[in-house]
């Protein structure tokens, strides 16, 4: 697919697209059932646990619990910080469920909506930062949410939504009518609304339609959860720079469609523009903490590095970046863009330490520049001071304007 390929409207005005890359592997998918929706050996329950027992030597596959009392259980959980990464899945759901499933199953459904406290998302949304790629996120029960909650101003459902897309991290809420009472949409206040309406579908997109996920009703968790799995294999990540004017706090529609046939793509319908001074002031790492402590190496970028060369009191590597991953912005006949550079070294007990700090490398190319770095990629050379003596090292590469990344780590003394 090439950028010629796609259509892309915000608000109905047609930008263009300045950067498309297919999302690398692994894609994780994470699973929540919200026991306050309906409770362990319901008909909900089975279901989802039938569908991951079809699933569950599927790469990164994962299964959360939400208790009454708002914690966020891992049954099988996301692996921790600069854990050794695994290459998938074992069987797990039997192993794993039982020795919980009777524990929660003194929880009984307690008629609140997934609204109620998002904190437990949120940590949730940082933790599946640490894959590279696109995942998803598939909610049984919970963040249940319209568009127009997003409009009461500055909150922790913006802020996680801002997590999530950060993440990358598509959300399938499914519930639609939840099969245990009347259940209202949650407010960002303290839980639902009693005697509300039942939930249906189109009420609890928002979540859905801001991170590119899909909605499901009660009845259709299989096919959430099937359906998350299958669009992790096969995504892309698209670029584009709206104009300074759409910066005004408000929402924008995004439509994007291919430009000659009909196929439906899947991706975010729309985004909280923030006002351009708050825009302006907003300070990000130059590299994500993800990108330091994650145990997989991440993909987004084609980082390499040369083998150490010593020389006083310092190690001099050379990280070699691949230029077609990294969003070159084209302005009066030359190509600017902005690439982080850091190296990290783990001691004896794997404890990550910088043994540099974020180095940003503005890029200012000419045409022949641009086309010898697509051919051959960008060279960065890095003296690291040798103060301890560390096991192994990672080199961390990530494009300021798309936050995408790449990594490399090895044993140090061998070449890559």
């Amino acid at each position: 697919m090439q950028t010629g390929d796609l259509r892309l409207l915000d608000n109905k005005r047609p930008e263009s697209i300045l950067y498309l890359r297919p999302n690398p592997q692994p894609a994780a998918t994470v699973v929540v059932f919200n026991l306050s929706y309906a409770g362990v050996k319901s008909m909900e329950w089975n279901e989802a646990v039938r569908t991951l027992r079809q699933f569950e030597t599927t790469g990164y596959l994962y299964f959360y619990v939400l208790t009454n009392q708002g914690a966020m259980l891992p049954i099988h959980g996301l692996p921790e910080r600069d854990a050794a990464p695994a290459s998938g899945n074992a069987p797990w759901v039997d192993r794993s469920l039982l020795p919980f499933e009777t524990p929660l199953s003194r929880e009984s459904p307690q008629g609140r909506s997934g609204m109620s406290d998002l904190s437990p998302y949120l940590e949730l949304a940082r933790r599946m930062a640490a894959f590279p790629g696109r995942k998803s996120l598939v909610c049984i029960g919970c963040l249940f949410a319209t568009g127009s909650d997003w409009e009461r101003g500055p909150s922790l459902l913006s802020e996680l939504s801002d997590a999530l897309l950060e993440a990358r991290v598509a959300v399938y809420p499914v519930g639609g009518r939840p099969p245990n009472g009347r259940i209202g949409v949650g407010n960002n206040e303290g839980g639902a609304m009693p005697g509300g309406p039942f939930v249906a579908p189109e009420q609890i997109g928002a979540f859905a339609d801001i991170t590119g996920g899909r909605t499901y009703a009660a009845g259709e968790i299989h096919d959430g959860i099937a359906e998350a799995i299958r669009d992790g294999k096969s995504t892309y990540r698209i670029a584009y720079l709206p104009p300074a004017q759409n910066w005004d706090g408000k929402r924008h529609k995004i439509a994007i469609g291919l430009a000659r046939g009909k196929l439906h793509l899947l991706a975010p319908r729309w985004y909280l523009a923030g006002r351009l001074e708050d825009v302006a002031r907003e300070q990000r790492p130059p590299i994500p903490d993800a990108a330091i402590a994650s145990p997989f190496e991440q993909s987004d970028l084609a980082v390499s590095v040369s083998a150490p060369k010593k020389i006083e009191k310092a190690l001099r590597i050379e990280i070699h970046v691949d230029a077609a991953g990294l969003l070159l912005l084209r302005r009066n006949g030359r190509y600017a863009g902005s690439v982080a550079l850091q190296a990290l070294c783990y001691t004896s007990a794997e404890r990550p330490l910088a043994c540099t700090e974020p180095m940003l490398v503005k890029l200012d190319l000419n045409q022949q520049e641009h086309a010898a770095a697509l051919r051959g990629g960008l060279r960065f050379p890095l003296d690291i001071p040798m103060a301890a003596t560390p096991t192994r090292m990672r080199v961390v590469a990530c494009d300021e304007y798309t936050r995408a990344c790449g990594t490399a780590t090895f044993p140090l003394g061998e070449e890559r």
